[in-house]
């Protein structure tokens, strides 16, 4: 029943944000955005004039009949991603603006969540600086409020105000506060001494060349790695002894300027883990991800006995998983305690 109720909304939803949409010839995200908001704040905004008089008493027809209010936490994330996955094929979304897959923001939460557990932190910030859509970070923070039953300060970062727009809209609908702040990564933020940034990073070359003087891991020639230039900037933000865990192309430490990130991290970061997601998820070998775990310098940190390396089990084989999830735990009691 809970599928059938799903896919009843979906088609709600879906129907609706097309009006939206046709009325403002805005983008699919716009107006999921939009739609998601109206539907909290049970009145359809109107700016300008737009959207038109006939539309609004439509979607405040159609309103009446979408309840979302008896569904679970993971059924608002299933219908939310199912949206976002409609709304990118709709607006042909260029690759590095996608949303985090569900499968990498659930196994990264469930790690982040053993990370976490022997931090034995009472308050905790957590930042996730190419948030987008805000899938990543919001379902780390889910997992993290039911299961570690911490105090977090969730924030997101992006360039693209119509993602965070629509990440906005996400996190009401979860009831997850997070900051949220429409900027550049690669400049510096507004929120320091951070205990935790997470990421699932775009891959290509940075396009501003001016302003990077103060990168280690700039190229020498060309243009630089923006994935590279976000993790330097992003370990800069932490406090001591904080941690950042990133996606990031399995191929990291083999391009040209893997040099120049490795030469950085030596100096200023511990690598304490690189995990690579199992295979059946993703489409080639070329789009292979893996998750980097880094620990900056400083407050008792220390480069840990055992730099813990290997694949992360398919969430299909969860007996699998499940032995992976408790080899981790161990590996961090015995390296953190």
């Amino acid at each position: 029943m809970a599928e059938d109720r799903i896919e009843e909304l979906f088609q709600q939803l879906t129907t609706t944000t097309t009006i939206l949409r046709d009325d403002l010839q805005t983008s699919a995200h716009d107006a999921l955005a939009e739609n998601i908001h109206n539907i909290l704040t049970k009145e359809v905004f109107v700016e300008n004039g737009a959207p038109a008089q006939e539309t609004v008493k439509s979607l405040e027809s159609m309103y009446k009949d979408i309840g979302l209010n008896n569904l679970t936490t993971e059924e608002l994330f299933k219908l939310m991603q199912l949206l976002i996955l409609k709304a990118e094929k709709d607006d042909q979304t260029e690759v590095n603006k996608l949303m985090t897959p569900n499968p990498i923001a659930v196994i990264t939460s469930l790690i982040i969540h053993e990370l976490i557990t022997v931090m034995k932190k009472d308050n905790l910030s957590i930042a996730d600086p190419t948030v987008g859509t805000g899938n990543l970070l919001l379902q780390i923070i889910s997992n993290l409020k039911e299961t570690n039953k911490v105090q977090l300060s969730g924030i997101g970062i992006d360039n693209d105000d119509v993602l965070l727009s629509l990440a906005d809209s996400y996190s009401q609908l979860l009831n997850l506060n997070v900051d949220l702040y429409h900027q550049d990564a690669v400049k510096p933020w507004a929120v320091n001494e951070l205990d935790l940034v997470i990421a699932d990073l775009p891959v290509g070359y940075y396009p501003i060349e001016d302003d990077l003087d103060s990168f280690e891991t700039k190229a020498e020639q060309g243009k630089s790695f923006a994935h590279h230039l976000l993790i330097e900037n992003s370990m800069t933000h932490l406090k001591s002894g904080g941690w950042g865990v990133f996606v990031v192309p399995a191929e990291i430490f083999t391009t040209d300027q893997s040099k120049g990130l490795a030469k950085w991290m030596v100096s200023n970061v511990y690598l304490q883990g690189v995990l690579n997601f199992a295979s059946d998820l993703f489409s080639s070998d070329e789009a292979q991800k893996s998750l980097v775990l880094l620990q900056k310098h400083g407050d008792g940190a220390q480069q840990f006995k055992d730099v813990m390396m290997g694949e992360i089990p398919s969430l299909k084989k969860m007996d699998s998983f499940k032995k992976f999830q408790a080899e981790l735990n161990k590996w961090l009691k015995n390296n953190c305690d």
